[in-house]
């Protein structure tokens, strides 16, 4: 509650100081950044942008782009108002001074905020291939989670999110982010749950997911 809430307004302050700040949010300046960032991502397409768009080198947009992705957890975690904001924010800065490492993240909670806000999956199901041709191989694991987990999945067979699960599962061991793994795991389970996977399969596979954590948990 309030340590979070302490963890928000540095990450602000310290957006602030790099020259982004954020006004108070409300349901009508979330409508209009949310319609606004959708019209400028829309004039590209997500199959040339990345050879459109230069990488991002200006060296303040850099460090203010490093913290994005902290914050954005933040405001997920708490149903922060700002969450569709700072989703904006990152697409608004990638096309304005180019691409980063995290700008797939960006992108996605724009498509998640959009397909939430607007309850229009199939617009942030078309939201969410922008981020998906940007993503670099750390960050697939939370661009999948997000947009596989909590929006494809409202679009796509289940049978076809399941392998993309476990991809972005095994991506997330490969560099150490065990809490995303830990997501993308149990985002599968239910998933292959829901779609009627055979159970003593799955009890196997949930079996050795856990034991997974247990040895990362005592590493």
């Amino acid at each position: 509650g309030e340590c979070m809430e302490k963890t928000l307004e540095k990450s602000f302050l310290l957006l602030e100081d790099l020259g982004e700040s954020f006004d108070t949010p409300n349901p009508n300046v979330i409508v209009q950044e949310l319609l606004k960032t959708k019209t400028q991502l829309e004039q590209y397409n997500p199959s040339t942008m990345s050879n459109i768009i230069p990488p991002m080198n200006n060296p303040q947009k850099r460090r203010a782009m490093e913290s994005f992705p902290t914050l954005l957890v933040q405001c997920y975690r708490t149903k922060s108002p700002f969450y569709p904001l700072v989703g904006c924010r990152m697409t608004a800065m990638t096309l304005q001074y180019g691409i980063h490492e995290n700008s797939a993240l960006g992108l996605c909670s724009l498509a998640l905020a959009y397909a939430t806000v607007f309850q229009d999956m199939s617009t942030g199901y078309k939201l969410g291939k922008y981020a998906l041709a940007i993503t670099t191989s750390k960050n697939t694991p939370a661009v999948y989670l997000t947009l596989l987990g909590m929006v494809s999945v409202w679009k796509e067979p289940i049978q076809a999110v399941l392998p993309q699960l476990t991809h972005a599962y095994k991506t997330a061991l490969k560099h150490g982010l065990i809490s995303e793994a830990l997501i993308n795991s149990y985002l599968y389970a239910i998933r292959a749950f829901m779609s009627g996977s055979k159970l003593s399969s799955l009890c196997k596979e949930v079996t050795f997911f856990l034991r997974q954590y247990s040895f990362y948990q005592h590493k």
